[in-house]
């Protein structure tokens, strides 16, 4: 439900503007949870890949987010973080906006999204539409990293353009010199 009315009041998160929605303001938000994981000391590389399908993935070496359930509640921790807007995690505010837009908010505003966790030895996948989950938190590897992948394509009922990696790196550049024990990669497939 709140997923929903994001959608629907996507001005308040994106800067109640004439102009187009930028779809650059989703993967800032999406980075700036990996800045989080830096700063908290997990996380050293990071990479942005944009993709030719028009979706695009960011990639870290942090922790992974949490898969088990909280204690009062079956729903992996993973789709807690992705699908409830009460719950913490970094916020980007966009100009002229009236709320930041946090991970549940990049979700809900995305046509799909894909989240990928590495930790305990395991891959986890869950897939999105719009905020809604599609699977279930599926294992679908062994590995012997740590981290999250986030791939997602911005709504295009939302967003009329689509990602600049040329406009981007200004501000890959712009988060390297801020931090710059953090390795980004700015990446096209």
């Amino acid at each position: 439900m709140e997923l929903s009315e994001a959608r629907n009041n996507a001005g308040d998160y994106l800067g109640n503007t004439a102009e187009e929605y930028d779809p650059h303001l989703l993967l800032r938000s999406v980075l700036e949870n990996t800045i989080l994981e830096h700063q908290a000391g997990y996380c050293s590389d990071v990479s942005v890949v944009f993709h030719s399908d028009g979706s695009v993935t960011v990639s870290d070496n942090g922790r992974g987010i949490p898969v088990q359930p909280f204690s009062n509640s079956e729903k992996p921790r993973v789709q807690a973080i992705l699908t409830e807007i009460s719950r913490f995690s970094a916020s980007f505010n966009a100009p002229n906006s009236q709320k930041g837009i946090t991970i549940p908010i990049v979700n809900a505003l995305s046509q799909r999204l894909t989240v990928e966790v590495r930790r305990e030895g395991k891959v986890f996948r869950q897939e999105y539409k719009h905020g809604i989950p599609q699977t279930s938190l599926l294992t679908v590897g062994l590995t012997n990293e740590t981290g999250t992948s986030l791939t997602f394509v911005p709504d295009k009922e939302i967003f009329h353009s689509s990602f600049d990696q040329s406009l981007f790196a200004s501000e890959i550049a712009g988060i390297s010199e801020t931090y710059p024990n953090l390795n980004l990669h700015l990446l096209t497939d």
